[in-house]
């Protein structure tokens, strides 16, 4: 199987905003997307943008213009300085919290009001997805046998 074969299995493309979301593996801090090759992990977005025939200057990074950093689509990514993606991102500082504008979670799920849990931990907001929340606790369960939920 080719790397490109590879890499399209992990790819469901969101008709909605033509994301192309990862469903593979996520790095934990920055959840961004991840792909092993020839036992290395490597980020997805920047693997897909050489796949697509573009070319990643040394020292510039992979800006994800539409915002979502689950995304791998070439045609949503630009090759940018360290700066520039800094100043094009949507984060701020608030009373010392950092904030962040971004339209989707790492998953490529939407914050929505309904779809976001907020809460303070160690004196900072966060704020978690609620889907993403109940893929995880769906998958502890399974992993430790413990039977589903009934609905009321």
């Amino acid at each position: 199987m080719t790397l490109r074969e590879r890499f399209l299995k992990f790819v469901r493309i969101e008709p909605s905003s033509d994301c192309w979301v990862w469903t593979g593996c996520l790095s934990v801090p920055g959840k961004y997307p991840k792909i092993k090759i020839k036992g290395r992990m490597h980020y997805a977005h920047r693997i897909s943008y050489e796949l697509h025939g573009k070319i990643i200057p040394q020292g510039l990074q992979i800006d994800h213009l539409c915002r979502n950093r689950g995304c791998v689509n070439p045609d949503h990514l630009e090759a940018v300085t360290a700066l520039e993606n800094t100043r094009r991102s949507r984060r701020w500082w608030v009373r010392g919290t950092l904030q962040t504008k971004a339209f989707f979670c790492g998953r490529g799920h939407e914050w929505t009001e309904e779809n976001t849990y907020t809460r303070t931990r160690k004196g900072l907001l966060v704020r978690d997805c609620r889907q993403c929340m109940k893929i995880w606790k769906a998958a502890y369960r399974r992993r430790k046998g413990i039977p589903e939920r009934k609905a009321a």
